[in-house]
């Protein structure tokens, strides 16, 4: 379970950068302004996203917090929908899907089977600098976890 919640937190950092041009590029964790209920924060996370042909292409590199490495390929529709993943993807059986709220919004939803387990909103600042993900989930054991992410365009 502590690897899906870490899969998680990766592709959800990705998710937000699935549907506008303004999410478009290279992203790198900024660990001080982060805070992680879940678990160990990564130690890096890079994201690197393509827009084209009504596709966003998205990679996911880094190390986890136990220094193991993390790699995920995935595409999604740029207007939203199910997430494709092309490398690295979840081995537990559960399907993602992003949601356009607005230009500098994002919604991700993680389901297992019929259930909710994950829930992550995406926001752009307004300079288009910052991208601040909120992960909300529920642990192992049954406690609720909140996790921020913040990522600083490059």
């Amino acid at each position: 379970m502590r690897k899906l919640l870490v899969l998680l937190s990766a592709l959800g950092l990705a998710g937000a950068l699935y549907a506008a041009g303004s999410f478009s590029g290279t992203w790198k964790l900024d660990t001080a302004k982060s805070k992680y209920e879940s678990g160990p924060a990564p130690k890096e996370t890079t994201i690197t996203v393509q827009e084209g042909n009504g596709m966003t292409d998205v990679t996911v590199t880094g190390t986890d917090g136990s220094g193991k490495p993390v790699a995920t390929h995935m595409t999604h529709p740029t207007t939203g929908g199910p997430v494709k993943f092309l490398e690295g993807g979840p081995t537990d059986g559960s399907i993602e899907s992003v949601k356009q709220i607005s230009a500098n919004t994002r919604h991700l939803i993680v389901m297992q089977g019929a259930k909710e387990v994950a829930t992550e909103r995406i926001t752009l600042s307004a300079d288009g600098t910052t991208m601040r993900i909120v992960v909300k989930g529920m642990l192992p054991d049954g406690k609720p976890f909140t996790d921020v992410e913040v990522f600083e365009k490059q």
